[in-house]
């Protein structure tokens, strides 16, 4: 009883609102705006819309150069008809078969009949782009090195324990053959890092191929370098006589050098003075000329930097047999 009796209620507040002049007003409104979207539909319009691409290869074939993935239609027609594009549940896809030759295009007109399926009754004003060059060619595979491309600065007093190193080395790329034929390397997205303390681990994108079609086995790589502080060492080291006549006695004065170069501290007790090697070569002497001979330092470890020696010449006595 008390449903039946909100029902009537309401029933008879909506009939005495159709009695007021705001719902003779809201009932005018709503005709003219009928009438007035009527008028409106039934004019021309332009408008634009795309079309997916979708491309069939015969088997082993690939793109030379990628074409258009979509078309872009300007189409012209009335307000009606142009509604029944834009609200057609189906998302507009137009296949093309690309055929065995190597250059070959889809022209205007093969597009402007394709185009027709997709646009009702409307008028087709431009089809963009106007026509589809096609370019194909036999799939290829190499596998090239991949080149790091860093620019790395350390901090003072340290150094790199080993090389910068990265995994995987190699990359397998699969593209057109003319273009995969002209790739002998592949470079690494820039590694950039300054005054650096500690070892290096971090991922890095392979640079992209401005041909779009080239595919790359692997996106990264993962690269590491040990760092490490380094600190000063010095030792004693004895100096070498090369190359000089049986005839002749060469006195050195001193017999042995300072090395002084900066090495790692987990390198530092190992290095010792018999991994240096520094020599007098005589055969790039003139004795009557030098008053005093150059050392050279013919061998070091790779793991040492920063090396000098002292002094850098020594004073010589030369003496021949029976003097």
């Amino acid at each position: 009883m008390e449903k039946e009796s909100l029902d009537k209620e309401k029933e008879g507040s909506f009939r005495a609102f159709l009695k007021t002049d705001r719902a003779i007003l809201t009932a005018c409104i709503s005709i003219a705006f009928v009438f007035w979207f009527m008028t409106k539909m039934s004019y021309s319009y332009k408008s634009s819309f795309f079309i997916r691409l979708d491309y069939i290869l015969p088997d082993e074939k690939v793109f030379t150069t990628l074409p258009p993935k979509q078309l872009e239609v300007d189409i012209e027609g009335t307000g009606w008809q142009l509604l029944s594009v834009f609200v057609s549940k189906r998302e507009p896809i137009l296949e093309i078969m690309a055929t065995n030759k190597e250059v070959s295009k889809v022209s205007a007109a093969v597009l402007r009949n394709k185009v027709m399926d997709f646009v009702d009754n409307n008028k087709i004003l431009h089809i963009i782009p106007e026509y589809i060059p096609i370019q194909t060619e036999k799939a290829a595979t190499k596998t090239v090195p991949i080149e790091l491309d860093y620019q790395v600065t350390l901090a003072p007093l340290f150094q790199f324990k080993d090389s910068i190193w990265i995994s995987p080395k190699e990359v397998q790329i699969t593209g057109p053959a003319s273009v995969v034929k002209a790739i002998d390397k592949w470079k690494t997205t820039p590694l950039i890092l300054q005054n650096v303390k500690k070892s290096i681990e971090t991922s890095l994108m392979l640079k992209t191929h401005p041909n779009l079609n080239i595919r790359f086995d692997t996106s990264k790589v993962l690269c590491t370098a040990k760092v490490e502080e380094t600190t000063e060492k010095q030792l004693e080291v004895p100096v070498f006589i090369e190359n000089a006549p049986d005839d002749l006695l060469l006195v050195l004065l001193p017999k042995v050098v300072t090395v002084y170069c900066r090495v790692g501290l987990s390198d530092y007790e190992k290095l010792k003075g018999s991994d240096f090697k520094v020599v007098i070569d005589f055969k790039k002497i003139d004795l009557n000329k030098e008053e005093k001979i150059t050392v050279v330092l013919k061998k070091y470890p790779a793991y040492v930097s920063k090396i000098s020696v002292k002094p850098q010449k020594v004073d010589f006595i030369v003496r021949k047999d029976g003097w």
